[in-house]
């Protein structure tokens, strides 16, 4: 069976703090802010215009456990995701659930 890919395109814009002279590790807040610029036909509950935030919580001490210069493997790096939809949007629909996280403990 073939499955069907359906294709949204997003324009990002990413708000990054980063901490100069950080000496020890912390969690750490990424906030995006994307508004669809494209979508497929079958998104039927996705509206081009349709604006959404997502905000991940990283933990900057996690250390890459792939020795391959080509790519990187961080398990535990997102320790929290939110997604939300601007509450303008014409699309019905929403965000919803919680992710499959690891649950990373001390």
């Amino acid at each position: 069976m073939k499955k069907s890919k359906k294709v949204i395109n997003v324009a990002l814009a990413a708000a990054v703090w980063v901490l100069s002279g950080a000496a020890s590790a912390a969690l750490q807040n990424l906030q995006f802010v994307g508004t669809v610029t494209g979508k497929d036909s079958q998104l039927t509950n996705i509206d081009i215009g349709d604006q959404f935030s997502v905000t991940l919580t990283i933990d900057d001490s996690v250390t890459d456990t792939n020795p391959s210069v080509g790519g990187g493997r961080f398990p535990g790096l997102v320790t929290a995701f939110v997604a939300v939809a601007n509450a303008g949007n014409s699309g019905s629909w929403s965000p919803s659930g919680t992710p499959d996280l690891p649950v990373q403990t001390s």
